[in-house]
């Protein structure tokens, strides 16, 4: 069977009626495809931003951690041992301190005693005069 020219013309026209629908699907996802491109595009330059940020925070890290361990470090350490060298002198001065106010009552009672017994001497010095 031949196929006339008719034929051929109804042929085109289903071709052409099925391949537009066809190109209308792959201009969209051409589209698709192009917009997809820009957003990853757009995540690469975000990414590298944030890789620059962790770089950075890692600096500031490690700077921290070097303060941290030589400088706060040491200086606690500093005042540990300084603090420990003035509570031993506080203990002196509280010993010295518990000993001056234990004479100071030694000294009271021995005032009251010579006050009584210079008295005493006072009664006895009328009773034989």
């Amino acid at each position: 069977m031949a196929l006339t020219k008719e034929d051929l013309q109804a042929i085109a026209v289903l071709l052409q009626n099925t391949t537009e629908p066809l190109q209308n699907a792959i201009t969209g996802m051409q589209k698709d495809i192009t917009g997809m491109q820009k957003d990853i595009a757009s995540m690469q330059k975000d990414i590298t931003s944030m890789q620059k940020d962790i770089a950075s925070m890692q600096k500031d890290i490690t700077d921290v951690k070097l303060h941290l361990e030589n400088i706060t470090d040491r200086n606690i350490s500093l005042l540990a041992e300084n603090h420990g060298h003035l509570i031993d002198r506080l203990n002196q001065a509280v010993k010295v301190s518990d000993k001056s106010c234990l004479e100071e009552i030694r000294v009271n009672i021995l005032t009251e005693k010579v006050e009584k017994l210079e008295k005493e001497i006072e009664e006895l010095k009328r009773k034989t005069a």
